[in-house]
């Protein structure tokens, strides 16, 4: 969970073009806890019209980042290429957007089929939820309301 503080376009030393993100963490959800994560994600070539299908499909499912922006982002571990990239491409970047009565989530995929079937999930027996994460797991799609969004996170990943 943090803000981006930079966004910067870089070639890495195989030549690729990438972008090199970095965030300042306020809470750490799950790993090994920092301050500052700095992550090099490919990126995607602008006007590419080669039509190689696989690339491009792949390529533009990556998120994007705007610096300022806040977020919660579930990244993979570094490849052995040295990228890092959120698990499920933009179902792993969540902006935080402020809106109505607080703070809400929402993924790349307005948050489509998240939670599908997560309560029928083993980890799930015997735990204790609020009612605000239990009316979340009930939802489809659509924003979910950040606090209790965490509140669920962190529980799973306990």
């Amino acid at each position: 969970v943090g803000r981006c503080l930079e966004v910067r376009e870089g070639i890495d030393s195989n030549g690729r073009s990438v972008h090199y993100i970095t965030f300042e963490v306020s809470e750490t959800l799950k790993g090994e806890p920092a301050e500052r994560i700095t992550f090099k994600q490919i990126r995607m070539p602008s006007g590419d019209s080669s039509g190689n299908l696989s690339t491009t499909t792949v390529l533009s499912d990556l998120p994007q980042y705007a610096e300022g922006e806040e977020a919660v982002v579930f990244l993979s571990e570094e490849s052995e290429a040295g990228l890092t990239a959120p698990i499920g491409l933009t179902q792993g970047k969540f902006s935080v957007v402020k809106g109505g009565k607080g703070k809400w989530v929402e993924n790349g995929i307005g948050n489509r089929g998240l939670l599908l079937g997560i309560e029928k999930s083993s980890r799930m027996k015997g735990m204790r939820l609020k009612t605000q994460e239990k009316k979340m797991l009930l939802q489809k799609e659509g924003k979910l309301p950040y606090t209790p969004f965490l509140s669920l996170v962190r529980k799973l990943a306990s």
